[in-house]
């Protein structure tokens, strides 16, 4: 099954920090995050949902599975972003 999520296409900035991404879904927010497509896949998880997830947000569509996004994360080592595993050993870059 496909999960819509939609992103607001305003992120919010604290603090000098990255800016911090409101993302729902089915009109609730899901999550609010740095990385807001693989922060909603584990809460996505974590709601037992499974399969294929599209985020939309204006110009936007991204996509992915749930399972295997959910255990991913961004790093930006010399500011060129890059998924890794997010949980595990050594938290290797993950394979493309």
């Amino acid at each position: 099954m496909t999960h819509r999520i939609d992103i607001d296409p305003k992120p919010k900035h604290q603090n000098n920090r990255e800016p911090l991404f409101t993302v729902h879904y089915q009109g609730k927010e899901l999550a609010k995050s740095t990385e807001p497509f693989y922060a909603s896949c584990r809460a996505l998880l974590a709601m037992g949902l499974i399969g294929y997830v599209e985020m939309y947000g204006p110009g936007l569509r991204f996509s992915g599975d749930i399972e295997k996004s959910a255990k991913l994360s961004i790093k930006t080592p010399d500011l060129k972003p890059r998924a890794y595993k997010a949980f595990g050993e050594g938290k290797e870059k993950a394979d493309d």
